[in-house]
């Protein structure tokens, strides 16, 4: 019972953005090659984006990312795309990088340099996994990290690509 009011209370904050407004707020960052990318963007392209905030120190984080690799794989050309939102401190910048080089992922790894899209989003914890729909309407909100629960975000995507 704790735990799921602590898990409620976590949430809260994002759900009222989405009950505000609906839809994620859009936001631009630059990528680790420094080219801006906005989810207004993404969305444009017709798809289902899901935004993970992580940083090289949390081991939780890379294991997330790295379970969705063969998802990614699987869906990017029906629609499906990740956007790996770094919160490293700007000491830590210059390691993003070669960091994600070295572990092959394809997807896109954004730089929130001044934690402005955390903020705006609310996000107090990594990992922390959103993912929108096509228009942006928040679909999945996830604090934290377990295996297997991968699917749970596949699921969702094969059912909107499906659609």
């Amino acid at each position: 019972m704790l735990k799921a009011l602590l898990g409620l209370a976590l949430i809260c904050p994002l759900l009222l953005i989405a009950e505000e407004e609906n839809r994620i707020p859009n936001f631009s960052l630059k990528d680790i090659y420094r080219e801006e990318v906005t989810l207004d963007s993404i969305l444009s392209e017709n798809k289902v984006v899901m935004i993970s905030f992580w940083d090289i120190n949390c081991k939780a984080c890379i294991k997330e990312l790295t379970s969705m690799d063969p998802i990614y794989e699987e869906y990017h050309e029906m629609g499906f795309e990740v956007l790996a939102i770094n919160e490293d401190s700007p000491r830590l910048q210059s390691q993003v990088k070669p960091f994600v080089e070295t572990r092959k992922w394809k997807y896109r790894v954004l730089l929130d340099e001044d934690a402005s899209v955390r903020n705006l989003l609310k996000v107090f914890a990594l990992p922390t996994t959103i993912l929108v729909n096509k228009e942006g309407i928040l679909l999945f909100h996830r604090i934290g990290y377990r295996e297997g629960k991968e699917d749970d975000i596949e699921e969702i995507v094969y059912n909107i690509i499906a659609e």
